[in-house]
């Protein structure tokens, strides 16, 4: 092969080679129907390739301008009506389009396919079906090999709703090329919209004839008599493709959805099993039909058993992909195995970092799991990923607070800070930034950050709720404080911790019984959290009654309470 020196002075740059190659394949010659003279066709041909040279370079404005002067030069030129139209079409002037597709076409001698197609798809984005439609039929009438335009055709009138006419069609189609899936679909289609029963399933069954040995044909079938609600029918033929080991991962798999629908669950899981094993099916599809089971494991020890062999089949079935890993997590986290749950999700995240939506499910988890060294490590690794998310500078910062370290915690939210655009992610941010100020002891900067979150967003009661909260701890501003618990509690009357946040602003203003019987309600509310008991038990010492405070410690602790401080508390009241 000679190839040549790439400075050679002849060769013909890939711009120009490009307007060439769009020259001689878009739909024929540039030329006019009837004829010009030699200096006319120069002309022509210099403003035609001027013009094709700005559209391949995307300017369309030149070559719109070039375009027409070519066609004051020949206003015969079929290619250049197309080639405006075209431009027409990508600006949205679809009317002005169908004029110059229409111009081209009846300018042109012969049969044209480019020209035909381009002007069916403009009939079909103004809503002209059927115009679409007729266009289609000239096509496939000059075509008659090419399917796909019976089909197109046959679309457009269903869309017109001009169902008759779209069956003429097919039954066109079945005459030249002889019965297809496509046609018998789409017959299928058109008899389940006009709710014929008979000839849906006709429509399918001549597809069967056709080909018997064609299993999936017979999938089609059943799923066809499914849509009736003749799941027995389905079954039945169902149950034979399976049995003659004919397209057997999809019957096994529709069986057991027609299982399902008539509750009979153990040959549901039966079917379930196989139609999981064969590695052909898409995940998808097996984890549609596995989810009902997240309904059940909870509750249901067959259902959890079932639950864990179906995960594990899936997972043997699709080696190296991560969603059947993500599968295994969302069991076990249902079932409040949430180390196992965990590292599910490590082993996903090994073989796929790039999806962020399992990193969101790993801190979530890490939330749950109360464990600030997994949460600061996982976000810390999610932030290499995706640096720009703030999300993941905040839920670092709440593990490095958790820890009581609250300089990790401060740089994480200041680096969150730096990136985040969106008010919602400034909000939490700013109210995570004055959390950390406060445990630091810095209350006049911390006020400022729950100053400026409200000022973004006035109406979050959870801000406020930490701000009552912080301002009740240290005793101070206790009027303002409870101005704001009392429009939060105003928006959410029976939430727990906005009690809480009340009944220790009650406290600190020295109204022992009512902070009592808010505190009361809460733990109604919420039996398990530890933070009510430990707050009646300072209510009690305030009121002198240490039997009762230790009670309350005790009961803390029980609940989940920092069993060392607590035990401490209960010491100092012996």
């Amino acid at each position: 092969m000679i190839i040549p020196h790439k400075n050679q002075s002849n060769g013909i740059s890939a711009l120009w080679s490009l307007v060439f190659i769009l020259l001689l394949g878009a739909c024929g010659s540039a030329k006019s129907t009837g004829e010009i003279s030699y200096t006319k066709e120069q002309k022509f041909d210099k403003a035609f390739f001027e013009a094709l040279h700005y559209k391949v370079k995307g300017d369309d404005e030149n070559a719109l301008k070039y375009f027409e002067q070519a066609l004051k030069i020949n206003p015969n030129s079929d290619a250049v009506y197309f080639e405006i139209s075209k431009i027409s079409r990508k600006k949205g002037e679809y009317a002005e389009a169908i004029e110059q597709a229409n111009k081209a076409i009846s300018l042109r001698s012969e049969y044209n396919h480019w020209y035909k197609l381009h002007l069916a798809e403009l009939y079909n984005v103004l809503g002209r079906y059927k115009e679409s439609a007729a266009v289609y039929k000239s096509m496939y009438r000059a075509e008659q090999d090419d399917e796909q335009l019976y089909i197109e055709a046959a679309n457009q009138l269903v869309l017109a709703k001009e169902y008759q006419e779209a069956l003429s069609v097919l039954d066109e189609l079945d005459e030249n090329l002889g019965i297809s899936q496509n046609s018998a679909w789409g017959r299928r289609y058109i008899y389940l919209t006009l709710d014929d029963k008979d000839n849906a399933i006709k429509a399918i069954e001549d597809l069967v004839k056709a080909y018997p040995e064609e299993a999936r044909y017979k999938v089609f079938l059943a799923e066809t008599h499914v849509n009736f609600k003749e799941y027995q029918e389905a079954i039945d033929i169902l149950e034979s493709i399976k049995a003659k080991g004919e397209e057997k991962g999809q019957a096994w798999l529709l069986l057991a959805e027609l299982y399902q629908r008539i509750n009979n669950w153990d040959k549901a899981f039966n079917s379930m099993k196989e139609a999981f094993s064969y590695s052909e099916i898409e995940l998808e599809q097996k984890f549609q039909t596995f989810s009902p089971y997240f309904l059940k494991i909870k509750t249901s020890d067959t259902a959890r058993a079932q639950a864990l062999i179906l995960s594990d089949i899936i997972l043997e079935a699709h080696p190296g992909e991560d969603r059947p890993l993500v599968l295994k997590s969302d069991i076990y986290k249902i079932l409040d195995s949430l180390e196992t749950a965990r590292n599910y999700l490590l082993e996903a995240i090994e073989i796929n970092s790039s999806d962020y939506r399992t990193w969101n499910k790993l801190l979530e988890l890490d939330t749950r799991i109360k464990n600030p060294d997994y949460q600061i490590q996982d976000a810390q690794n999610a932030i290499e990923l995706f640096p720009t998310v703030p999300s993941l500078y905040l839920t670092k910062a709440y593990g490095h607070f958790d820890k009581q370290d609250y300089e990790g915690a401060l740089d994480a939210v200041e680096s969150g800070l730096e990136i985040a655009i969106e008010e919602f992610d400034q909000v939490d941010l700013f109210a995570c930034k004055a959390s950390v100020l406060d445990a630091m002891g810095d209350h006049e900067l911390s006020d400022l950050a729950f100053d400026k979150a409200l000022s973004i967003k006035p109406n979050d009661i959870l801000i406020m709720n930490n701000y009552a909260y912080a301002l009740a701890e240290r005793g101070e501003r206790l009027e303002f404080a409870d101005s704001l618990i009392n429009i939060a509690l105003s928006a959410q009357a029976s939430n727990p911790y906005y009690l809480d946040t009340k009944a220790w602003i009650l406290f600190k203003q020295g109204k022992y019984e009512e902070a009592k019987r808010l505190l009361e309600r809460a733990i109604i509310l919420d039996s398990k959290s530890p933070e009510y008991f430990e707050h009646l038990a300072e209510i009690a010492i305030a009121e002198g009654d240490n039997d009762a405070a230790k009670s309350h410690y005790k009961t803390s602790v029980e609940l989940g309470g920092d069993n060392r401080e607590l035990g401490e508390k209960i010491k100092s009241l012996n």
